[in-house]
């Protein structure tokens, strides 16, 4: 999970060192710096390419950017600044956030972001900005960004009628994953298998909190009752 925060919070901030496209991998560097490898067919490499990389290569431009979180699409990549949020790579869907559907194989700042942490799925991303609130953009075609119409966004839209105490975000091939301070694990998009863990296969546009909180309080309350009954 993709985790709050840059600036001083009281939650902890899990930096994401290593993220995994379907052919591409990113590290960021021990102190400074984002190493990528792997397939480049649409710049998700981000060296300015097109040829794949069998060991880790430094991506020259971010040689002395600290790098607070990375993810990886099936195609493309994010990365989180000090400035805000890098994209690049394959861009069909606006999954880079640019405004457009134009390839990237270069990272290219988001405009106007402020976000800390991201996350990214198939042909979609999603980020959560210091005030803890999510944007997502891309494909929507099984709802995934949160919004019922099924029209992907070029760029970050804000996600209403959402907690405030999102923490930590997560991206699968067409569903998403958001975490609040309370503990509680919301789940949307695509669920042809079940995948957002409500116990049904229909897809979500609306987040929806997943049951396994009251499952674990009644297995707690259960394992208690055993315990009674062998002593």
């Amino acid at each position: 999970m993709h985790s709050s925060s840059l600036s001083s919070s009281s939650v902890e901030f899990h930096q994401h060192r290593i993220a995994l496209g379907w052919y591409h991998g990113l590290m960021a560097g021990p102190h400074r710096g984002l190493y990528t490898w792997g397939n480049d067919n649409y710049g998700e490499l981000g060296r300015g390419g097109s040829a794949e990389c069998k060991t880790p290569q430094l991506i020259p431009e971010l040689e002395s950017e600290k790098i607070f979180d990375v993810a990886a699409g099936s195609y493309h990549s994010l990365a989180v600044i000090r400035g805000g949020v890098l994209a690049w790579g394959k861009n069909d869907f606006g999954q880079l956030g640019l405004r457009n559907n134009v390839d990237r194989n270069k990272p290219e700042l988001i405009h106007g972001s402020t976000f800390i942490a991201v996350a990214a799925g198939y042909q979609h991303s999603m980020a959560l900005t210091t005030g803890n609130k999510l944007y997502t953009w891309g494909s929507n075609s099984g709802g995934q960004l949160g919004f019922e119409d099924g029209v992907d966004r070029d760029r970050p839209q804000l996600v209403e009628n959402m907690p405030s105490s999102i923490i930590a975000i997560e991206a699968g091939c067409n569903h998403c994953f958001a975490v609040t301070s309370r503990g509680e694990l919301y789940s949307w998009g695509r669920n042809l298998f079940g995948q957002l863990g409500l116990r049904d296969i229909k897809s979500q546009h609306n987040l929806t909190v997943m049951p396994f909180r009251n499952s674990i309080r009644e297995l707690k309350r259960k394992q208690g009752m055993d315990s009674l009954n062998t002593t």
